[in-house]
């Protein structure tokens, strides 16, 4: 507002005929505005989220790419994050997301020797069920559509070894 004063802003709301219907342009938000701040808030909320779990259990640290792959985890699937699990908290998602990234650079990390998850509830079956789910949205961005190879039966291909 700078320069102006108080008594400018009441004289725009109570003298100008314009302003009649008590609505001042960028007052209101629209539904659409109101609903990317909620979104924005939750993917703030959970990026806080990750750092917090990080900081909480120091032996588990992430390299700076691991650290980008979880936050870009964390961005695809912030409107579907309760589609990964409807029961599990938004901590638990997070850990699976970084146990997701710890286990593709590491197979022999294990989800339940970890204290953290056993304080947030993140089991091997949670972790699997999230992995299915976290899978399938990949999919259904990227499907995989059948190509045919010139007019040859699937059959024949096969007997062939050519597929």
């Amino acid at each position: 507002m700078g320069n102006r004063g108080i008594e400018f802003l009441l004289d725009l709301y109570e003298n100008n005929p314009s302003y009649d219907n008590n609505y001042v342009k960028g007052e209101r938000r629209s539904r659409e505005r109101n609903r990317k701040m909620k979104q924005n808030r939750k993917l703030k909320n959970r990026y806080l989220l990750l750092d917090e779990l990080l900081y909480e259990s120091k032996p588990l640290t992430l390299t700076p790419n691991q650290y980008r792959l979880v936050k870009d985890l964390i961005y695809d699937f912030n409107n579907r994050f309760k589609e990964l699990h409807k029961q599990a908290s938004e901590e638990t998602i997070i850990l699976a997301f970084i146990f997701f990234v710890k286990k593709v650079e590491d197979s022999r990390t294990k989800v339940t020797n970890w204290k953290v998850c056993k304080e947030y509830g993140l089991t091997d079956h949670v972790f699997e069920i999230i992995l299915c789910r976290l899978t399938l949205g990949f999919m259904e961005r990227c499907p995989i559509v059948p190509r045919e190879y010139g007019k040859s039966d699937h059959e024949v291909l096969v007997r062939e070894g050519k597929r």
